[in-house]
C-alpha cells in the first residue's frame, strides 16, 4: 500500500497541473475551410511568465478579452503596441515544448486558431497567454499544440 501511495504522488507531482487542459480547443475540419490569413509575429507577444498567472486569471472564464492600451504596456513593458485600426485582445494559448517551439496565429474567418508547433519530447502542457493586435473581434478562438519527435 505504501508503494501505491508514493506512485501517486509522484504522478501527480511530475504531471502538469492542467495535462487534460480545459483551454484546448483544435479547430474541427470545417473551421478551417473558413477564409484564412496567417498573423504577423510582429502583431502578437508571449505574455511574459512574470505575468502569466495576472494573465491566466483574466483568462478564466473566456478565451479572449479586449485589453485597454494601459494594460498592453504594463504586460509588455513598454516594448509592444498595436497600431490603429488594431485593438489589443488577450487571447489563451498553450505550449508543450518552449524550448524548441514557436506560436503560430491564423484568421479563420471571424474565429483565431493560436496554435503552438515544436520539436522534440514534450514536457507537458503548459498554460501562457499572447496579445495579438487585430481588426476583428474573434468570435471563436481556437487552440492547438503540435510537435515533432
Amino acid at each position: 500500500m505504501k508503494h501505491l501511495a508514493i506512485l501517486a504522488v509522484l504522478a501527480l507531482t511530475s504531471t502538469p497541473l492542467h495535462a487534460a487542459d480545459s483551454w484546448r480547443n483544435p479547430p474541427a475540419a470545417g473551421d478551417t475551410a473558413e477564409p484564412r490569413g496567417a498573423i504577423s509575429p510582429n502583431s502578437f507577444f508571449e505574455v511574459p511568465a512574470s505575468r502569466r498567472a495576472t494573465a491566466e486569471a483574466s483568462l478564466a472564464g473566456l478565451p479572449v478579452v479586449l485589453l485597454e492600451e494601459g494594460a498592453v504596456h504594463s504586460i509588455s513593458g513598454g516594448h509592444f503596441r498595436c497600431t490603429y485600426p488594431e485593438k489589443p485582445y488577450l487571447v489563451r494559448a498553450l505550449y508543450e515544448n518552449p524550448s524548441t517551439g514557436r506560436f503560430d496565429l491564423e484568421r479563420l474567418g471571424d474565429s483565431l486558431w493560436v496554435g503552438h508547433n515544436s520539436l522534440g519530447p514534450a514536457s507537458g502542457v503548459h498554460r501562457s497567454a499572447i496579445i495579438v493586435c487585430l481588426d476583428f473581434h474573434p468570435r471563436r478562438v481556437f487552440v492547438s499544440t503540435s510537435g515533432a519527435l
